[in-house]
């Protein structure tokens, strides 16, 4: 999911509260290779970077600190 504006914030608690660890990801380190061009092709190739240990994660705040807010 593109983290366009504030859209992603939902999508990452609700799966975060199902006991999923997340990562947060800067769109740049996974940059688009030519000729991966679907949703499906995309998501496989972060799924690639990240199994690699190549993505770096961003910070987000704890949901507790995020509840206090």
């Amino acid at each position: 999911m593109g983290s366009t504006g504030m859209y992603w914030i939902s999508v990452y608690e609700i799966v975060e509260s199902h006991g999923l660890h997340v990562v947060l990801t800067n769109a740049r380190d996974a940059r688009a290779i030519p000729g991966r061009k679907t949703d499906v092709n995309d998501a496989q190739w972060i799924q690639r970077l990240h199994a690699c240990g190549l993505l770096r994660a961003r910070f987000h705040p704890d949901r507790e600190i995020r509840r206090a807010t």
